[in-house]
């Protein structure tokens, strides 16, 4: 059902410069506009623009690269451009991995700055225009838009100037689409809440207000507090929930839908079809990156110190140590070839890209973690279907936020303050705390063990995998009830790496052998 959502056809952009020196392009029927092929955010500055003619093609992104597009350019000079890898590898683009990019993709869940799995398809940055004509090839990168000034605002001047911008960002969308029904996924957190409260406050009520039941190791009560703020408002919450019987399956659609560049949001799937059924034109008003620039649990005073001292090296350390993701299940091989030096030297690179600015840490995972993997649930999902928004980063939202010291960033009490503030008679109600675990269905574990071990068995495997690591914890999620949904996370990255193994290698880089990536990092790279 999910994999490249049936109902909607994905596009392919092919470029090609003849001798004469004209241009062109294929991949198009059907779609007269950028929005038919990425969506749109019902706002200029986060639209993507195109320009076609027969000497030139061009394509520019906005000022945050909310869309992720990618492009990848094949030896015959051929451009390829597409909002879903698949659809570049389908015609031919290579899949040499990026060892690099890998290394912290293992580590972190996400990709940084440009990266993808694959050397040679690129995601394109913020405020960039890719152009082919008669010279061919060109790539004009305009530099980011970092906020490096910050008003002189006292805290309780901030709390109010963020309640009230927020509440015109979300009223300027909501004027922009008088006749949309209007669609807000609410959780038991502080971002959807904002939003729903702004709504109401704009005297609009949501035609559809959605929670997502998660299948997750801690039970936090999310649906549970989100029924609170909808019955306190006298809403009616609509609850999905995911398919527990067939998550391997999920997984491996979701890595598709993402385009191998998230190893999270499989949880919204069932959003995801949702936003598929609706009938009538909608705007949706999505939380992304509420939490990273105003709630940031990665944010804290002692790593902010490290940013502000340019002690990058200590502070990749510290990302590295406090969000290392689940590698254990690497074989030697994989470790090797994909050794921490490599990450590190990645992150401290990013990491430089935004001293200097007020709220750098906000900034490090707005565009890395925010932007490049949990933006794929409001932009490439649900976006294919309705007009979708992200009012915390509306542009006058986005700068006044980095603007602000990075300290507001550091727990949930700046934007609780907000909140309360903002919309008082709300202000009771509390957000979700995890409760404990959840015990998983002893037929969804049977389901669950039996399809990771007949796909991760079956064919081609992967040489990055310690597939005897995984033997013991398949039999412990089975008679282990509470161990369940953390065998689920833990099988998320061999599951991944076994999905490139069976996609198969195009490029001879990629076919060295084990002892020659052995022997070449003897002591580490």
């Amino acid at each position: 059902m999910h994999s490249q959502f049936p109902g909607k056809k994905t596009y392919c952009i092919e470029v090609i410069k003849q001798h004469d020196g004209s241009v062109q392009v294929h991949g198009l029927s059907g779609c007269s506009s950028p929005t038919d092929m990425f969506g749109s955010t019902g706002q200029a500055d986060h639209d993507v623009a195109w320009q076609i003619s027969d000497a030139h093609f061009s394509l520019t992104t906005d000022f945050l690269s909310l869309f992720q597009i990618y492009y990848s350019q094949l030896p015959d000079g051929r451009v390829l451009i597409s909002n879903y890898i698949d659809e570049l590898i389908k015609k031919g683009a290579d899949t040499a991995l990026d060892d690099g990019a890998m290394a912290v993709f293992i580590r972190l869940g996400y990709f940084l700055a440009d990266d993808t799995p694959f050397k040679h398809i690129k995601v394109l940055p913020p405020n960039a225009t890719i152009k082919v004509d008669q010279a061919g090839l060109s790539l004009d990168i305009k530099p980011k838009h970092l906020i490096k000034t910050s008003p002189e605002l006292s805290y309780d001047q901030a709390v109010k100037q963020y309640g009230d911008i927020f509440q015109s960002s979300v009223e300027a969308v909501l004027n922009l689409h008088p006749a949309h029904d209007i669609v807000v996924p609410i959780s038991g957190g502080m971002d959807s809440r904002h939003i729903l409260f702004a709504v109401e406050a704009a005297g609009k009520k949501p035609q559809h207000l959605i929670t997502c039941n998660r299948f997750r190791p801690n039970m936090d009560a999310d649906v549970d507090v989100a029924k609170q703020v909808c019955q306190a408002m006298g809403l009616e919450q609509q609850l999905l929930s995911q398919n527990f019987s067939d998550l391997v399956q999920q997984e491996l659609d979701n890595f598709s839908l993402n385009s191998y560049c998230a190893d999270e949001n499989n949880w919204a799937l069932p959003l995801a079809d949702y936003f598929e059924a609706i009938e009538k034109p909608f705007v949706s008003l999505d939380g992304l990156a509420g939490d990273v620039l105003t709630a940031n649990a990665w944010n804290d005073a002692s790593k902010l110190a490290l940013y502000r001292d340019e002690k990058l090296e200590q502070l990749a350390d510290r990302i590295l140590r406090d969000e290392g993701h689940q590698i254990d299940c690497l074989s030697e091989f994989g470790h090797q070839r994909w050794h921490v030096a490599l990450a590190k030297e990645k992150i401290i690179d990013e990491l430089r890209q935004y001293v200097g600015t007020f709220h750098p840490l906000g900034h490090f995972y707005l565009w890395n973690r925010a932007i490049r993997e949990i933006g794929h649930i409001p932009r490439t999902w649900q976006g294919r279907f309705g007009v979708v928004s992200t009012p915390y980063l509306v542009k006058p939202m986005y700068d006044f936020l980095t603007s602000l010291p990075g300290e507001y960033g550091c727990g949930k009490a700046f934007h609780g303050d907000v909140i309360a503030k903002t919309y008082p008679k709300y202000a009771n109600i509390p957000y979700a705390k995890n409760v404990g675990f959840r015990k998983a269905d002893f037929f969804n574990r049977i389901s669950l063990v039996k399809d990771a071990w007949r796909y991760l068995n079956t064919g081609k495997g992967s040489d990055f995998v310690d597939y005897g690591y995984l033997k013991p914890r398949l039999i412990k999620g089975l008679v282990d009830g509470k161990y369940g949904p953390s065998l689920n996370s833990s099988l998320v990255l061999p599951l991944y790496l076994t999905k490139f193994a069976k996609i198969g290698k195009s490029s001879a880089d990629d076919l060295r052998t084990k002892s020659d990536i052995l022997t070449k990092v003897d002591g580490g790279i």
